[in-house]
């Protein structure tokens, strides 16, 4: 457990190898000539693609009869966001669930916030699915790749299911309870653990909810899919939206692993691999990922901390 923490700088050391081996000039030369109206709209679809989930999150919490602003369920979106930047495998999004104990419990809370990120990735498998179909039908690499996110996705989903079935949960992790949470807590983990199973029976009872939200995590893939092409139309790439939607789910998937802070290093290292099929550079990957860190996760980060530091000091 305690070496658990040093996993992420498995990531942040594969970047520096990265860079290490590439051209700085010509990696210079991309951002000079990036086209600043294509930048501008990644960003203005990024930020839309936050709030569609934001919107998801809301109408999850809507099923518990809680009326959550949608401004509230913004900002706690966001600040959750940035405290899951700087965690492995983003944990820190659990942060968010704190700002809706102002209208039901905690357990409650984190099964709203753990349910919709449960949906966000087991969509995010589904695309992963069809787009390393279409990297194979279209750039002819191994059928191993498909093999492997056929096998982690049903993993993933037999996980998801076990985790709804509170008497197989409470067998499996009861040597953990017994093991790692001390007795001065155990009491306060055993009603959380009631409560998110609360929370579970009543998502089961109004099924209109999770079914509204996975179409809505749906289109902000979809979204987030073309926000990428527009982002890597700003660095002048020659690259297809099907060559977009082929690769980027899985390298999504990557920010998952707890290996990296966001995905650095291991998104590097992906699209340095799925670049070398249609003969771009590795500095052409590695601008393409660091465009991605500073839209999609610094800015929005600093912004979710920015918020944060204002309401607390208020």
């Amino acid at each position: 457990m305690k070496n658990y923490k040093f996993l992420p700088l498995i990531g942040i050391l594969l970047f520096f190898l990265i860079l290490s081996k590439v051209n700085f000039e010509e990696l210079f030369l991309l951002f000079k000539n990036i086209n600043t109206t294509y930048f501008i709209i990644s960003i203005f679809i990024s930020f839309s693609v936050l709030f569609l989930k934001a919107l998801k999150w809301k109408l999850l919490i809507k099923s518990y009869r809680i009326d959550y602003p949608l401004i509230s369920s913004v900002y706690a979106w966001v600040v959750g966001f940035s405290f899951g930047l700087i965690t492995p495998g983003r944990l820190g999004d659990l942060y968010r669930s704190k700002f809706l104990t102002e209208k039901t419990t905690l357990g409650k809370a984190m099964t709203t916030v753990i349910l919709d990120r449960l949906i966000d990735i087991l969509m995010l498998f589904l695309f992963s699915f069809i787009g390393i179909y279409l990297f194979i039908l279209y750039y002819a690499t191994t059928v191993k790749i498909l093999a492997y996110v056929s096998l982690f996705f049903f993993i993933f989903l037999i996980f998801t299911i076990i985790l709804t079935k509170k008497h197989i949960i409470k067998v499996l992790f009861r040597p953990v309870f017994n093991l790692f949470v001390p007795g001065k807590y155990k009491t306060k983990a055993k009603n959380l653990f009631e409560e998110f199973y609360k929370g579970i029976l009543i998502f089961k009872k109004r099924p209109r909810f999770v079914l509204i939200s996975v179409i809505i995590s749906l289109l902000s893939w979809i979204m987030c899919f073309f926000q990428y092409y527009v982002l890597s139309t700003s660095l002048n790439l020659s690259i297809s939206f099907i060559f977009i939607f082929s690769i980027v789910p899985i390298t999504i998937l990557l920010d998952i692993l707890p290996f990296s802070f966001s995905g650095l290093g291991t998104r590097d290292a992906a699209l340095i691999f799925f670049f070398s099929f249609i003969q771009l550079s590795a500095e052409q990957a590695v601008s393409f990922s660091i465009a991605i860190f500073l839209v999609n996760y610094i800015l929005p980060g600093l912004i979710g901390i920015l918020l944060w530091s204002i309401k607390t000091k208020k």
